[in-house]
């Protein structure tokens, strides 16, 4: 099942009800049930899905969600039931385990490394294409706990250690082409956790130190990066304060919208414009319609816009004919920025972010834009929460009060983008209120604590920390491969080596 993860749905659910079914054919049901309802963990793990069989009780308004939402999330039920009434899981088998998962994980990476060296099209266009098996948000999550797992095999087994550092090395040069910022953010902090805990454990306290000092100025180095880049792109002369020609050096009369603040390397927009000679000088350079799409399906007058702005050029005549051929090529096929056209790499990603959080600040519509278009559903999921902040909507009737707060607030997107939370935590606190998102604190946090201190705590801490950290940004168990991915691994470290 571990192997299914990263490569293939379908196998993950199939996987599942061979597990179910060899559960049901070994027989032994007295003494199984006896062994479930007798460790706390296992009722603790499995009882988020009785959460959800009572959320379903005062679901209203749609059936068929409902009943999807509960098939999906089965894997919370019936993995830590087969797991912690199964034979006991050896040390060896754990560590076949890990090698078969750090394997899948690797080839899931190789194929995505095929994409990109081949010049697969719509990976050289949209980085999660790089992703083939799975979404590139989960594929991220499994490099990251790859990454976590390689460093603790590589510790166990010195005579393999440059082995499992190549395959780290594989891992993160892949997830910076994935442009995952979650997934390196993760990554980091797994890496971190290991060193300390091998180091502190085995009282290099001054080692530690030296590695603190050096999260720390990397983190530093990191913050100072980001904030010098919004510091040169967006923190910059306000447009009001601006003197503008009134006219272009061809003599039309500029277009300057000194209400709206876009900018692109640090240039605004919507100033000095000349329409008319815009749309005439592109005609003679591109055979894509001025009032039509671009091959990314943006209006390519606004990328022409963009564009030209990216570049400090005016979006007249004259800045049309400053532009190259490739430059033209680039406008054509969507890329608003110079600086970034052609490329896909991490450095882009950043600037994209924090272009969408300016853009968002100033009254920009985020549809679209995956980092600004959370703010718009972490305020609906608040407001959902605050109409019912006892129970929650229910199971089944999360989708629908999303639809039903978009329909009837002022809300700037379109219905394409009307999406659920993407915070795993306010999905929770809205779907099953204040109770029940008291009983998942429970059920999440308990095992960090209690958890028997064998070498299987710091596999644990690992997904613990890969999962806590990617609720705050995706609805991580409300999908078949995120469900599986934590039901999965807290049910074989919880309980699978000791049923007491």
């Amino acid at each position: 099942m571990v192997v299914s993860l990263p490569l293939s749905k379908f196998l993950l659910s199939l996987s599942l009800i061979v597990l179910l079914i060899n559960w049901l054919i070994e027989g032994g049901f007295k003494t199984k049930f006896r062994s479930f309802f007798s460790n706390r963990l296992a009722l603790l793990a499995s009882s988020l899905y009785v959460l959800h069989l009572i959320g379903a009780i005062y679901s209203q308004h749609n059936f068929g969600f409902l009943m999807k939402d509960l098939r999906v999330k089965l894997p919370m039920l019936l993995l830590p039931l087969i797991i912690s009434t199964s034979v006991s899981i050896s040390r060896a088998t754990y560590l076949v385990l890990a090698k078969a998962f750090i394997g899948s994980v690797f080839i899931a990476v190789f194929v995505g490394y095929l994409k990109y060296i081949s010049g697969y099209d719509e990976a050289a266009t949209d980085f999660r294409k790089l992703a083939t098996f799975t979404s590139h948000i989960r594929l991220a999550l499994l490099i990251a706990f790859g990454v976590g797992l390689s460093l603790i095999l590589a510790y166990l087994n010195r005579k393999l250690i440059w082995l499992y550092l190549s395959i780290i090395v594989f891992f993160i040069v892949f997830l910076f082409l994935l442009q995952s910022i979650t997934g390196i953010v993760i990554t980091a902090i797994l890496g971190v956790t290991v060193v300390l805990y091998y180091t502190f454990t085995q009282s290099f306290k001054l080692l530690s130190l030296g590695i603190v000092f050096l999260a720390f100025c990397f983190i530093s180095l990191t913050g100072i990066f980001i904030y010098s880049k919004w510091n040169k792109n967006f923190n910059i002369t306000e447009i009001h304060e601006l003197i503008l020609p009134e006219y272009s050096s061809y003599g039309e009369k500029y277009y300057n919208d000194m209400n709206r603040e876009e900018v692109e390397n640090g240039n605004y927009v919507w100033v000095q414009v000349a329409w008319n000679e815009l749309e005439e000088a592109w005609s003679k350079r591109s055979p894509l319609s001025y009032k039509g799409v671009d091959q990314a399906g943006q209006p390519l007058w606004s990328t022409l816009a963009r564009y030209l702005a990216s570049k400090g050029f005016t979006k007249d005549k004259e800045g049309v004919k400053l532009l190259t051929d490739t430059d033209i090529r680039f406008i054509e096929k969507g890329e608003t920025n110079y600086r970034f056209a052609g490329i896909q790499n991490i450095n882009k990603r950043i600037y994209k972010i924090l272009w969408e959080i300016h853009h968002f600040t100033i009254g920009g519509n985020p549809g679209g834009n995956s980092i600004a278009q959370r703010f718009v559903f972490w305020n609906a999921a608040a407001n959902i929460f605050y109409e019912n902040p006892i129970i929650g909507v229910g199971t089944g009737d999360t989708k629908y009060s999303f639809n039903t707060f978009y329909s009837k607030s002022e809300n700037p997107l379109n219905t394409k983008y009307w999406l659920r939370a993407h915070n795993q935590y306010l999905t929770f606190l809205l779907t099953f209120g204040l109770l029940g998102f008291a009983w998942f604190l429970v059920c999440f946090l308990y095992p960090l604590f209690y958890f028997p201190k064998t070498t299987l705590f710091l596999p644990y801490l690992l997904l613990f920390a890969t999962i806590s950290i990617s609720f705050l940004t995706e609805d991580t168990l409300e999908t078949q491969v995120g469900v599986t991915i934590y039901s999965l691994f807290n049910s074989l470290l919880l309980f699978g080596s000791n049923k007491n």
